[in-house]
């Protein structure tokens, strides 16, 4: 905030959103997406059905934390949940799907 108003209302909102876009190309890094993806693989595996959006969520929170910019916060909650998606498309892909804790399908033979 600058004398009450936000950053948004002084440099108006386009150049806010571009400057959350450049803030966050420094973190959305190669290593960043493999974590994701192994983090989103590894709670699947344990039975969280929704894990791709519990990743996004927690990278919200701490975003939130750290920056307090509200445009970073929601633009860093919708690439994470994007490179999520994008890590359990490929999981399906593969032909790996859920399954439940005795490792049997859910949709398998006699269900």
């Amino acid at each position: 905030m600058v004398g009450g108003r936000t950053l948004a209302v002084v440099i108006g909102f386009g150049r806010a959103r571009g400057a959350a876009r450049r803030e966050w190309r420094r973190f959305e890094t190669p290593e960043y997406a493999a974590a994701v993806s192994l983090e989103v693989r590894l709670r699947q595996e344990h039975g969280d059905r929704r894990a791709a959006r519990s990743v996004a969520f927690e990278a919200l929170e701490q975003v939130r934390r750290r920056s307090g910019s509200p445009q970073l916060t929601t633009l860093a909650y919708r690439r994470t949940l994007r490179i999520s998606s994008d890590a359990l498309r490929d999981r399906r892909a593969q032909g790996v799907g859920p399954q439940r804790h005795d490792g049997s399908r859910p949709w398998g033979p006699g269900r």
